[in-house]
């Protein structure tokens, strides 16, 4: 395996804050927040969010084998939402989106090693001859 795709959801909180903020309809001030996978509690405060797909590939170098190296660069193939988003928190959000995609590649990575590591270790004992 060359190549590995990994989705995350981000979210566009708007939330009261104080004077410094964005100025909104008859002078209310809000805050907008891009969120990386947003909770269940900040489901019904989302004003915009969707999904962005990131493929992580080394060409022909194997992804999930080479624990070592973490310097992959990771493209938006795919990217789906509702709401709308300013220019500043598309931008925002998609450099979240590629973070949050890298966690979850490394997440995988892990995973797999234990699992190699479990595997190996039952096939060496499966192996041994008793005498």
């Amino acid at each position: 395996m060359t190549g590995v795709p990994c989705a995350v959801a981000i979210g566009v909180i708007d939330t009261p804050c104080s004077e410094s903020g964005t100025h909104g309809e008859k002078g209310t001030t809000t805050n907008r927040i891009v969120v990386l996978d947003p909770e269940e509690s900040e489901v019904a405060s989302l004003i915009g969010g969707g999904v962005f797909a990131i493929h992580f590939s080394r060409g022909k170098e194997p992804l999930l084998t080479s624990k070592e190296r973490t310097d992959v660069e990771g493209e938006v193939v795919w990217r789906s939402w509702e709401g709308l988003f300013m220019e500043k928190e598309f931008i925002e959000a998609q450099a979240l989106a590629i973070e949050g995609a890298k966690r979850v590649l490394q997440t995988l990575r892990s995973a797999l090693a234990r699992e190699y590591v479990k595997a190996d270790e039952e096939t060496e004992g499966s192996m041994s001859v008793d005498q």
